[in-house]
Parts: C-alpha cells; structure tokens; sequence
C-alpha cells in the first residue's frame, strides 16, 4: 500500500489534523485517513472513501476535543445502562439511606427493560416508549401505577444519568430533558376534625405501647415525618430551650422544632423512665427505633377514625396552621418544604387570613382610615 501525506492548510497556516491518501497495491483502491493530533488527549483516526469526508470528520472531531465532547461520546457508545446502574447503585446509593429502598427497586426495573442498551441508545423516544410501559404494567402490588409513581421512576434514572454526564463524563446530553412529566392529581389534604383528634389521642393513651402516645402527639404539633419522630435520639433534644434539631431530614437539611408545652411535658417524663442512653423511643432491643405499625393501626380503629394515614398527621398540623393564619411561607419552614409548591395545597385553609389582610388593606386605602 502507497501513503502520501496531505498537509491541511488554511490560510496559510497548517492545521492540528493531517489526512493520509492510500492506495491498495492489489485492488487500486484509494482511501484517506485522517488522523487528529491535540495537545493532551490521544491521537484520533478514521478512513474514509474521500477526501471530503475525511476532512468532515477531521473538523468535526477537532472541535468536539476541543468542547470536551468527543470523548464522552465514544464511552456513551461503549457503555451499557446496565453498566451505569450496577455503578451507582455501588458508589452513590449508599449515600442515601433514606430512599435505598425505593431506588434500589426503581433501578432494579430499569435494569431489566433498558439495561443492555448502550448510553448512546438512551432516546427521548425511547424513554417516552418506557412511560408507557411503566403505566400499562401493574406495580408489586398488582395495582396500576400512579402518575405520581411513574414519575418518581422517570426521576430516578435521571438522576443517575445527571451523575454520569457531571462526574462520570460517560455521556454530553441528559436524554430526560426532552421528556414530559406526567400530570399528578392534586395532593392529598385528608386532617383531623377536632372530634377526630380529640378521640384518637384519647385511644392511643389507653394503648400498651408507651411510644405511640407520644409520636402523634409530636407529629401533630410538629407537622415532622413519621421516620424523622421514631429516629430521634436524646442528642437531638435541648429540653431547656424546648426544641429538638433534627441532623437528617429528606431534604438533607437541618430543621429545629419547637415543641409546646404539652410536648415538651411528656417528652421530661420519657427522660426521667427512659431506658436507652440513645434512642427516644427505643425498640425492646434498645438497637432501633419502635415499631408503631401495629399500635397505630389500632387506635385509629378504636377511635373509628377512618381512610387516614400517619402521614396524614402532617397534613393535619399544616392545615391547623393554615386555618390560624400562618402564611405559605411559614408552613413551608416549619414542614421543611424548600419550595411554597407542597403547601400551596393548604393555601383554601387560610382563606379567613388572607379575608382580613386584603379587608385591612381596602379599610386603610378606602375606608378613611388615616395613616398613621
């Protein structure tokens, strides 16, 4: 085979890739091979049936290295999904304790649909193609997935592929920016009447479990998460303040609650019996929190209070908040909410509040109330 080098030239000045013209001694026929020298990353090379191509691909290359895109795209089409998953599941998951479960099930999902495609597969139509399938398919529990769960499934793989663009630098473009989240129903508002609370507190006294009083009670008053109440230790309580700091939240902040005086009664009364130098509501172990499940289940029959969830606790105390002015914002501090979106489903509740702003607002322009 004949080489004879081609010098790429413009303007006068050579560029960074040169094109090699070969001829085949056997057959005749020609080809060019154009190689890409830049400082710092590994010569690349291709050949081609003619020069035009040759030095298409020649610029195109050059301008990827040089924008930091080439050699993602040769790994996206190197590494399959499956790759990706089994990688985060290994070094980021562990991360985050509080949703180990759930993601470890999403992804496990994923894995088996999508996983022997290579990055570089991963469409926005195909993803679309997977929506679909995740809402045909029934879930664990043989009921239709929610718009709600489907999306969590979509949110979850984007995550992993958003760390495999920033750190890993296997691919350029999240495939998820061109998809659309599915509509979600308006969040569940389900509280407690004043009936309802007054005899659930009344049943979850008379009930064996020492703990279960005490939990609602907090959750109530608090508006915290159930797992956020059960995994308080007494390191996170200052009784002499009235507060308790909570270190791990979902949204991985810090977040203080005030506890009232009924709260912070019961919660001297457990620091005077307690059994655990650790937990606040210690297991019979004493290596976990207490398992509420079953106590909590019977009070609320014993109390005939119906279709109602522990979580639904929050929900109450962010609706007494709401029903005795306290604004979006507030509530959304006090939950530990970043954004007003997740209280805005409490925003009815306060339409007494916002009543007597906007009447102190027309009196004072209208009504010849003078400034003072």
């Amino acid at each position: 085979m004949r080489l004879q080098k081609i010098r790429e030239q413009k303007g006068g000045k050579r560029k960074m890739a040169n094109i090699q013209k070969r001829a085949s001694s056997k057959t005749g026929k020609t080809t060019y091979r154009a190689l890409v020298r830049i400082k710092g990353c590994p010569p690349q090379s291709a050949t081609f049936s003619s020069i035009t191509k040759a030095r298409e691909w020649a610029s195109r290359t050059e301008n990827k290295i040089k924008d930091g895109k080439y050699f993602s795209q040769i790994k996206s089409k190197k590494f399959l999904v499956s790759d990706m998953i089994d990688r985060y599941v290994k070094n980021e998951l562990p991360k985050k304790p509080k949703i180990i479960k759930d993601w470890s099930s999403q992804l496990r999902w994923w894995r088996e649909k999508i996983g022997n495609y290579t990055l570089a597969d991963i469409t926005p139509s195909l993803l679309s193609e997977m929506r679909d399938v995740l809402s045909q398919e029934n879930s664990a529990r043989g009921k239709p997935r929610s718009p709600s769960t489907i999306n969590r499934y979509m949110t979850t793989l984007q995550c992993v592929f958003s760390i495999a663009i920033r750190e890993w630098e296997l691919l350029d473009i999240n495939p998820f920016m061109r998809i659309r989240k599915l509509k979600e129903p308006r969040g569940r508002v389900r509280y407690l009447n004043d009936k309802e609370r007054i005899g659930l507190l009344e049943e979850c006294k008379k009930i064996k479990n020492p703990c279960l009083y005490p939990v609602v009670l907090i959750a109530i008053s608090t508006g915290a998460r159930k797992m956020e109440i059960l995994s308080l230790k007494w390191g996170d309580v200052d009784l002499q303040n009235g507060r308790v700091i909570l270190e791990e939240t979902k949204n991985g902040e810090r977040r203080s609650l005030s506890l009232v005086k009924e709260v912070l009664e019961v919660i001297k009364r457990l620091y005077n019996e307690r059994e655990s130098e650790d937990w606040i509501f210690p297991s019979k172990d004493k290596k976990r929190p207490f398992d509420i499940t079953r106590s909590w289940k019977r009070a609320l029959k014993n109390a005939q209070v119906e279709n109602f969830r522990f979580h639904d606790l929050r929900h109450t105390s962010a609706s007494y908040l709401a029903m005795n002015g306290a604004s979006m914002g507030e509530i959304a501090d006090i939950l530990g909410h970043k954004t007003l979106q997740m209280v805005k489903r409490y925003s009815h509740l306060s339409d007494a509040h916002k009543r007597g702003v906007v009447e102190s607002m027309n009196k004072r322009i209208f009504g010849g109330e003078n400034e003072k």
